[in-house]
């Protein structure tokens, strides 16, 4: 396959250089507008144009055949120890790393170049120091810039940041005394940067992998070791879903024998999570080419070499793992010499791509190779590129356009060193030349799987070298002849007149327009007024003198007027709504701009467009026909601003109406409507400013929803309490005049609590204690209030009034005659009461004796007694008297006389006495029937001589 596409890639020379001679000698004569000129070069045309067709064919340059640039080319530099590490920049170019030795500043020198889309060198520099340093990888950072990881002084691991031109910001190494490594860099979430690598400064002895983790400056936040006694390395790191980071590399500390592949699992700040190795009695894995990346399914598929499982020497080896490093599978593909995977990774599609060197296959010595295959392993294609010495890849990319970038070194071209090889090919792994397709034996293989311990140990050291940056501009061979433009135009039309485009990624150096309606004519942006409307098939070739390349496009366009820019939409809506663009522009139109007037753009046929803030915008449509014809338009779009619904209350008590205050506003219209729903399940109302009064106590969330004079709404949601009312009541004992009327509270409140308490006793008099007594100074029926206050503030107050009754006192009283001596005294129960009756006496009679009798008797003997009566009336109510009984004594009659005689007077004499008082009255009864007599000493004449018993009684 080689010899054919060399010996094709001969016939392009030569067929292209005639068309490229008659291109640029004859556009001009072909460019002429006469009639003459038309008819003479008609038949010239013809031959040159399927002359330029056929050569386009043979280039490759034909339509649809040139949208994937692919070629091979190498940087000839002396002292180059080729391409380690690439990667797509984000204007589609692509930068890699390496080691050079010419133009270095001693020894060799880290390298950096970029290269454009079309495959052009746009810079390339040199950084180093007086030893041996070099580039082993390098990654796009967030700033636009790349880090690059490397070798320094041949001892130090190296972190280099460089902007997007390749100027250096920071160099910074790392390690000890040993050899130090970094072989792999990648910028951290926080914008810092972390390598891994392998050392012998520090760790378990020989070789232990080594791990650094630095800030956004390079400056070291920490750095470890992990290894045991035999040989340890670590090749690749990349961020897991967790926070921490798989590593991968190979170790003969560990394992079944010889080297085994070994993932580490480690946290965020390198603390060993788990570790495994894999791998079987020989060598699997080494120093640089263990890569193992996240998969899509969390998992890792290491990529490296295994001489345990091949088909004889080493074979390019995956191991396929869950996240937590367990065997999924594992297959090997080579032949029966040594092949090497040196990079590899899984694509967007799940697919695995791999790179490094085969023996088995392609031209002789080592060859680059290529190899997918989907996400279980099985093969899709194997290509392979190179010539008769060697060639070794170190690093693939696919680019954007779905092909393929590899880098490495080779010695089959240019000055025999080891220089610069450089392969883009398109999705297919093709290239136009020094390409083969290969089959690779394919085996499952069962690799052991062992949990591992590795060593960690914590160094620190770091250094800060002075740098010297080199300009250079190596010699650039291509092998390929290939085209890396492809021919493609737009166009502007105004009416009839057509302005064209060549809108080629790569532009080439001469054009050919024919305009489909027998005019032709050079340049590279010509313009053409066609006469009259209608389709017209456009050609285009175009050609490029320095790479011989040519291809041709033929379009048919239609010329019609100009587009004329109309639109609608949805106008006057409310902020928050998006607004809808309708277009309505005539014409042809194939792209449409939208300026919403706000900083934002779009570039669909009718736009939905969501506004920041409310306003006015000027909202500018402009329609475009290829590319360049256009018209626009601009409309004010109104963005109504949202009402700010808001108003205030107060919790109240129970009864009382609640007032809500509305303090919407819009900042520009009006409020049209309020609409409130007091959260009850019945009230509603529609004024601005309510009142309400609920039904029982409870917290209410009340909703008002208002709505400007353009139909905006906002609703708002505030709760307020209802606290529930007290309900005052008491108890109050009935009392007779002059004792304590006692006041007990009996007021309850449901969820709150009662604080104050006000009574008024119904005769001036008040207290604000919540149990009390009142003495009330005259009997009679009072009404009594109480109000009661809850921590709130709700109150109620007994209503009706409660009566409260204070019965009058009985007035003890009692009559009783004068009384003798011997006599008993008779008492007369005198007692009254205004209200009710006398039901009962109690008399102490002051001699130790007593009755309940209402009007008892009593036999005193004589002297003076306090006679004690007490009664009680019908309501309890008591009352006494103490009054004075004197008991008089009993006089002693005595008188004396002288006898006479018949028909004499006789003189009585009274001689009686008495203890206490003094006599008032004597009744003389003679004896005789005659009359008393009153007198104290009267005198009696009895007629009739006799014996007479004369009684006095004497008062």
């Amino acid at each position: 396959m080689n010899t054919k596409l060399r010996s094709r890639s001969s016939i392009r020379y030569f067929l292209f250089l005639i068309y490229n001679l008659l291109l640029l000698f004859l556009f001009p004569l072909l460019g002429g507008q006469s009639p003459a000129h038309k008819f003479l070069l008609s038949k010239l045309k013809s031959i040159i144009f399927s002359l330029g067709f056929f050569i386009s064919y043979l280039c490759a340059g034909q339509r649809g055949t040139a949208q994937q640039t692919s070629y091979q080319e190498m940087f000839i530099l002396g002292g180059m120890n080729g391409d380690i590490g690439v990667v797509e920049t984000s204007d589609g170019g692509f930068v890699t790393t390496g080691q050079s030795e010419t133009g270095s500043s001693g020894g060799c020198d880290i390298y950096v170049f970029k290269k454009d889309l079309c495959g052009k060198l746009v810079w390339f520099k040199n950084y180093g120091g007086g030893g041996n340093d070099g580039g082993t990888s390098i990654q796009r950072t967030s700033d636009g810039g790349y880090i690059v990881g490397g070798l320094y002084a041949d001892y130090d691991a190296v972190l280099l940041k460089i902007d997007a031109n390749g100027n250096q910001q920071w160099f910074k190494t790392y390690g000890g005394g040993g050899d130090d490594r970094s072989i792999y860099a990648i910028q951290t979430s926080d914008g810092g940067y972390i390598f891994a690598g392998h050392c012998t400064s520090f760790g378990a002895g020989g070789w232990d992998a080594y791990v650094v983790k630095t800030d956004n400056a390079g400056v070291m936040q920490w750095e470890k070791t992990y290894g045991g006694g035999g040989t340890d390395f670590s090749s690749y790191i990349e961020p897991t879903s967790d926070g921490g980071y798989i590593v991968s590399g190979s170790t003969t500390s560990f394992g079944s024998g010889g080297y085994d592949l070994w993932l580490i699992k480690i946290d965020a700040t390198g603390n060993v999570m788990w570790s495994k190795v894999y791998g079987g009695a020989s060598d699997d894995g080494g120093d640089w080419n263990t890569r193992a990346p996240v998969t899509a399914d969390g998992g890792f598929i290491l990529t490296s070499y295994s001489a345990s499982y091949s088909n004889g020497g080493r074979d390019i080896f995956f191991v396929k793992t869950d996240n937590a490093g367990n065997l999924v599978w594992a297959k090997s593909y080579g032949g029966g010499a040594d092949e090497e995977s040196r990079f590899g990774y899984p694509l967007n599609n799940g697919n695995i791509v791999s790179t490094g060197y085969m023996r088995s296959f392609g031209f002789g010595g080592m060859d680059y190779y290529l190899l997918l295959t989907d996400s279980a392993g099985n093969l899709i294609w194997c290509r392979t590129y190179g010539s008769s010495g060697d060639e070794k890849a170190m690093s693939v990319q696919q680019s954007s356009d779905g092909g393929f970038v590899l880098c490495g070194n080779t010695n089959s071209f240019g000055a025999n060193y080891y220089d610069i090889y450089f392969i883009k090919t398109d999705s297919a792994g093709m290239t136009t030349c020094n390409t083969n397709t290969v089959t690779p034996t394919v085996t499952v293989s069962v690799p052991a799987v062992s949990s591992v311990t590795p060593t960690v140990t914590s160094p620190t050291a770091e250094a800060a070298p002075v740098i010297t940056v080199n300009n250079l501009y190596p010699a650039l061979t291509r092998l390929c002849i290939q085209c890396y433009f492809e021919a493609k135009y737009t166009y502007c039309k105004n009416q009839l007149q057509l302005t064209m485009y060549d809108s080629s990624a790569c532009i080439p150096t001469n054009w050919y327009w024919d305009f489909g309606d027998g005019y032709t004519t050079t340049g590279q942006n010509p313009s053409h007024v066609y006469t009259t409307p209608g389709t017209y098939f456009v050609r285009l070739v175009a050609a490029d003198s320095t790479t011989f390349c040519v291809d041709t496009v033929l379009t048919s366009i239609t010329v019609d007027l100009v587009p004329v820019s109309q639109f609608t939409f949805t106008n006057n809506v409310c902020y928050g709504t998006p607004t809808q663009f309708f277009d309505l522009s005539n014409g042809s139109i194939n792209s449409w701009y939208w300026d919403f007037g706000d900083g934002t753009y779009d570039t669909i046929q009718n736009p939905v467009h969501l506004y920041s803030v409310p306003g006015t915008y000027n909202a500018e449509l402009k329609v475009v026909y290829d590319g360049f014809c256009t018209d626009s338009l601009t409309i004010p779009v109104y963005v109504r601003p949202i009402p700010v619904a808001d108003f205030s209350s107060q919790n109240v008590c129970l009864n009382v109406p609640t007032s809500f205050t509305n303090l919407s506003a819009v900042s520009s219209g009006a409020i049209a409507a309020n609409l409130w729903n007091f959260g009850d399940g019945t009230g509603t109302s529609s004024q601005p400013n309510p009142s309400y009064v609920y039904s029982s106590p409870n917290f209410y969330s009340t909703t008002l929803i208002v709505t400007s004079d353009y139909g905006c709404k906002d609703t708002i949601i505030k709760t307020y309490e209802v606290f529930p009312l007290p309900t005052a009541s008491f108890s109050a004992t009935e009392v007779c005049l002059g004792y304590n009327t006692v006041f007990t509270d009996a007021s309850a409140i449901l969820g709150d609590t009662i604080v104050n308490w006000y009574w008024d006793f119904g005769d001036g008099f008040t207290d604000v204690s919540q149990n009390t007594q009142h003495l009330y100074s005259n009997f009679g029926t009072y009404f009594v209030e109480l109000k009661v206050v809850t921590d709130e503030g709700c109150a109620d107050s007994t209503s009706p009034l409660i009566p409260v009754i204070v019965d009058p006192l009985p007035i003890a009283n009692f009559t009783v005659n004068p009384v003798c001596e011997s006599d008993s005294a008779i008492f007369s129960n005198t007692s009254t009461v205004i209200t009710g009756t006398v039901i009962g006496s109690l008399w102490y009679f002051g001699d130790g004796d007593s009755s309940l009798l209402t009007n008892p008797a009593h036999l005193y003997s004589d002297g003076t007694w306090n006679v004690t009566l007490g009664v009680i009336s019908d309501k309890g109510c008591f009352d006494t008297v103490i009054k004075t009984l004197i008991i008089y004594p009993l006089p002693l009659p005595y008188f004396g006389f002288a006898s006479v005689c018949a028909q004499d007077t006789v003189f009585f004499s009274d001689s009686s006495v008495v203890s206490s008082g003094f006599l008032t009255t004597w009744i003389w009864d003679f004896g005789d029937g005659s009359v008393n007599s009153y007198q104290q000493n009267p005198g009696h004449i009895y007629l009739d001589p006799d014996t007479y018993t004369v009684e006095l009684i004497v008062y």
